[in-house]
């Protein structure tokens, strides 16, 4: 069965952006660190501190963050010409392969729950992940 595209992009819209970074990392951790890259893809540079409040999360972590990937080889880091005391996150070319590979799994992840649950189920669920973004913020008249 072929499932609806439509739903499959709103799913993909809607879900969580993360998973699971490597072993030994906590849950968390990589989570943020996918985020960061996907923040990252397809532009130029950012600084720690706007990752940082992408994020919402302090500078020390993402630092922390930072470091990991950069041992991985899967970011840059370079000092910007307009003030050397500041530093623009890029990824590599390993990162951004890193980052297809993930979209490319998460949407074989989500297409094959399309498939499981029907388009009647698969609607209602992005009906519930709306409400429960609407709630987180505050946006439903009763925050």
């Amino acid at each position: 069965m072929a499932c609806d595209e439509s739903l499959v992009e709103e799913l993909l819209r809607r879900l969580p952006r993360g998973g699971r970074y490597g072993a030994g990392h906590q849950h968390q951790r990589g989570r943020m660190a996918i985020v960061l890259m996907h923040s990252l893809y397809g532009g130029g540079g950012q600084s720690p501190s706007a990752l940082s409040a992408l994020l919402g999360v302090s500078g020390p972590r993402v630092t922390a963050i930072l470091n990991d990937l950069e041992t991985r080889g899967l970011i840059r880091r370079t000092q910007t010409a307009a003030d050397r005391r500041s530093v623009a996150v890029t990824l590599t070319a390993a990162g951004a392969a890193f980052v297809e590979e993930h979209d490319r799994s998460r949407r074989a992840q989500v297409e094959r729950l399309v498939e499981r649950i029907g388009p009647a189920d698969a609607q209602a669920l992005i009906r519930i992940l709306q409400a429960a973004e609407e709630l987180r913020r505050g946006s439903d008249g009763t925050a």
